[in-house]
């Protein structure tokens, strides 16, 4: 019982790490579309 409680546990921290992880991966790679996209929209209005 106690092995299946700690198995469990583990499986659970490493679920919830990578939900976070792929959360921030998520928000990175639409921080950097959105900077992307102001600076060639910027370029745009400039030229």
């Amino acid at each position: 019982m106690y092995d299946l409680l700690t198995v469990l546990m583990n499986y659970f921290i490493i679920v919830l790490m990578y939900d976070l992880l792929t959360v921030l991966m998520n928000y990175f790679i639409t921080v950097l579309m959105y900077d992307l996209l102001t600076v060639l929209m910027y370029d745009l209005l400039i030229a």
